[in-house]
């Protein structure tokens, strides 16, 4: 190992050059410090671009630098403890990592992604929905996150269905294809999505004003009409029957409606008198009685066949619910 011109290899008294993925970066970061590494590679320290690990075919397995967490740059010292964590003696101190750990953190010190709100993995690219827009990068590797082009702004949710990803934003709702953000709706900000339960070319999305309807036509996803009849923020909805929707509301309480067998019209609305006098969350009302429930033993659950049904049911019979048919 050399300090700016990467490995050589010394066999049959002859000097050949062996060739990994990190020459180009260690001719720039000076080494300072190496160790063989037990999972059959090396482990570099450098003095201005942290700690790197190559294996024993010189492909780059790991890069850390203090954008990544590093308390410094400068590597003076390598060392690999019995569980394989690498302990670096630092130009200011000493760090630990946990190679083998399941989860990896990234640090964002431009603050150009923002606060995220949603996330998933999508055709090997992991997506992130922030309050600066969707990013991606690839799920594997150590490339950093670019934007999606046409979706500045707010993004709520991230949901994939019918090999399609779906991105509720601030501006409404965008179907993201091979990275680019096409507008399926931008009557409102949509918070979330929901299968049919008896149509699964059909979506019902919560929006900022209500509940509207996705549909594919001919191959592809539109937006097809907003449920008439109500026009309350849907960020929490659920199904309790094909044509019937529990939603609660941030502040109003829970709401249950009952819709025509096309999701055009609300046929039936129904408004708990109780939540709605008082204006509080309602989920820590859920938390609470889902505790409750964590305390009645199993056993009495299912010998008394307490369904989801029936618990959704007991939420809503707290106080009286007020009855408002549709015409």
């Amino acid at each position: 190992m050399t300090q700016y011109d990467g490995f050589y290899e010394f066999k049959e008294n002859k000097l050949y050059k062996w060739v990994t993925d990190i020459d180009e970066e260690l001719k720039n970061s000076s080494v300072y410090c190496g160790k063989k590494y037990s999972e059959n590679g090396y482990i570099i320290g450098t003095v201005s671009n942290g700690v790197f690990i190559v294996n024993s075919e010189g492909k780059a397995l790991f890069h850390m630098t203090q954008n990544k967490g590093l308390s410094n740059n400068t590597a003076l010292s390598l060392f690999e403890d019995a569980d394989k964590n690498i302990w670096i003696g630092l130009d200011n101190g000493i760090n630990c990592i946990n190679i083998t750990s399941p989860i990896l953190s990234y640090y964002d010190d431009t603050g150009i992604l923002g606060t995220v709100y949603a996330s998933i993995l999508f055709k090997d690219k992991l997506y992130v929905g922030t309050n600066q827009g969707l990013f991606y990068k690839n799920k594997e590797g150590e490339d950093t996150f670019k934007f999606v082009s046409g979706t500045k702004g707010q993004v709520w949710s991230l949901f994939s269905h019918d090999n399609q990803l779906f991105c509720g934003h601030d501006s409404g709702t965008f179907l993201i294809e091979n990275q680019q953000a096409t507008t399926i709706y931008n009557g409102s900000g949509t918070w979330k999505f929901e299968i049919s339960p008896i149509n699964k070319n059909i979506i019902l999305q919560g929006n900022y004003y209500g509940i509207s309807i996705l549909e594919k036509i001919d191959n592809k996803w539109k937006f097809k009409n907003k449920i008439n009849g109500f026009d309350y923020s849907s960020k929490y909805f659920e199904f309790s029957s094909p044509n019937e929707i529990i939603i609660s509301h941030e502040y109003k309480g829970i709401f249950r409606i009952k819709t025509d067998s096309d999701y055009k019209k609300v046929t039936l609305f129904e408004a708990h008198e109780f939540l709605k006098k008082v204006k509080m969350p309602v989920l820590p009302i859920l938390i609470i009685l889902f505790i409750m429930l964590l305390k009645m033993e199993y056993s009495h659950l299912i010998k008394n066949k307490i369904s989801l049904k029936k618990i959704i049911n007991l939420v809503l019979s707290l106080k009286k619910m007020s009855t408002y048919p549709v015409n």
